[in-house]
């Protein structure tokens, strides 16, 4: 269990006494620049529904705020009958109140900072629409003008659109991540250390099959072989085989190909949506063909907007 204090700790404070968030561990990561969104949510929950068909454990989905995620996330769990319960990344409430700071203290001003940890506090602590208010009123009291409050307005108005997902008290007190950092890493070594490279210049076939074959050799999906080189089955009745080297060699023996991972009391299936995951699955967010073909024009631009 953690409290807010855990998250934003005082500055003198003995960070021996600071309760750690969780681990991930048995990650399972897939990415697409051709798929729907909606494709890629429907394989995470087919990855989820392995490792817990009958539903017994808590099935949580971390997500940046888009509409669209949250809507695909709950399509997909009414379709299956499972209840998910989906937390918005916290970075993204700082970032915020961070914006909102500056419609009322001069660049640099120490006393943004102490500012933005009490909202922040108060958003853990679950008063979300109470600092939206805060804000507004803080706004309105300053005499700011529609130009100068922008940022304060829409600050106030996302912790009021998504506070039924920033139910932080729920979360820490279940020990649930609540930010998506793990995806950062993923981010960078499943996309960007390959599509990001200088000079380069992807088609979208191309790009697709990089993705897919890195994120499979991420999951240990694929195994080297004497020669150096690296196999995979071609179809899930060879996968099975004791013989085939994915079957033999798989360094994840508590989740095996086709066997269910073993539930613990009170382990949960997290799920970072357009992030990483613990326990279940992540995904790295798909875009529509027609993003795509604007996306994977570069690099550069390819690992931006599947990261995004």
């Amino acid at each position: 269990m953690r409290t807010p204090a855990d998250i934003l700790s005082d500055c003198g404070a003995n960070r021996a006494e600071v309760t750690t968030g969780p681990t991930a561990s048995n990650k399972w990561l897939t990415a697409s620049v051709v798929e729907e969104a909606a494709s890629v949510v429907h394989a995470i929950f087919d990855e989820a529904e392995r490792r817990d068909p009958n539903h017994t454990r808590a099935w949580v989905a971390l997500v940046d705020g888009a509409n669209h995620q949250i809507d695909r996330i709950r399509a997909e769990a009414k379709t299956r009958g499972v209840e998910v319960s989906i937390i918005c990344d916290f970075i993204h409430v700082l970032e915020y109140v961070w914006k909102a700071a500056w419609c009322f203290y001069p660049e640099a001003d120490p006393a943004a900072e102490a500012w933005v940890r009490h909202q922040a506090l108060a958003v853990l602590d679950g008063k979300a629409t109470q600092v939206a208010g805060v804000i507004r009123r803080k706004a309105t009291t300053a005499g700011l003008d529609r130009a100068r409050r922008k940022s304060a307005d829409e600050a106030a108005s996302y912790l009021t659109k998504k506070a039924r997902y920033l139910d932080y008290p729920t979360a820490l007190n279940n020990g649930w991540p609540i930010a998506t950092g793990v995806i950062e890493g993923a981010c960078r070594h499943i996309v960007a250390d390959r599509l990001d490279i200088t000079g380069a210049r992807w088609g979208l076939e191309g790009a697709e099959a990089i993705l897919k074959l890195r994120a499979l050799r991420s999951n240990k999906d694929v195994a080297s072989t004497p020669t150096g080189s690296t196999t995979w089955p071609k179809n899930a009745a060879e996968s099975t085989s004791p013989d085939t080297p994915i079957a033999s060699s798989r360094k994840r023996p508590d989740v095996p190909p086709r066997e269910l991972h073993p539930i613990h009391s009170g382990e949960s299936l997290i799920a970072w949506v357009d992030r990483c995951g613990h326990a279940v699955a992540g995904m790295l967010q798909g875009l529509s063909r027609k993003a795509s073909r604007s996306a994977v024009k570069t690099g550069t631009s390819c690992a931006r907007a599947v990261a995004m």
